[in-house]
């Protein structure tokens, strides 16, 4: 059985170190400011740099990392869903859709697990922001 989680107060917020090491760990959504430091990649895709896509991207792939080493899949990972803070730092929010893709009591039957998606949703959706990274 897969559970899907309802609500998304919780983001997963990672700090990449200019030694490229990256730091992950579970915080509560903000509140929305009216002046916010915070811009979902969506909106700054014709700023980036090399450098900074760089960043983005061990930070995406360190988030993605913690979920799928903790059995979730985020299910939904798009550029609206990867927000930049102003310091560099990377969040992962809207988990309304992940899954718990865990073995053992939860797993699904043979047949639940040929109709269902994964990580590999995921890796793929990291995939596409590849592509609109580096072709922006």
């Amino acid at each position: 059985m897969q559970h899907t989680f309802e609500s998304s107060p919780i983001e997963i917020q990672v700090s990449v170190s200019t030694d490229r090491t990256a730091t992950v760990s579970l915080a509560n959504s903000p509140k929305q400011q009216l002046f916010s430091t915070r811009l979902a990649l969506r909106n700054i895709l014709s700023n980036i740099d090399k450098n900074n896509a760089q960043q983005i991207l061990i930070g995406i792939a360190a988030g993605m990392k913690h979920l799928h080493d903790h059995a979730i899949a985020h299910m939904d990972l798009t550029d609206s869903h990867i927000v930049v803070e102003q310091n560099g730092n990377i969040s992962i929010t809207d988990l309304g859709k992940s899954r718990n893709f865990a073995n053992g009591e939860s797993k699904a039957s043979e047949k639940q697990q040929e109709n269902s998606t994964d990580a590999k949703s995921d890796v793929f959706s990291f995939g596409l922001l590849l592509d609109e990274i580096f072709s922006k």
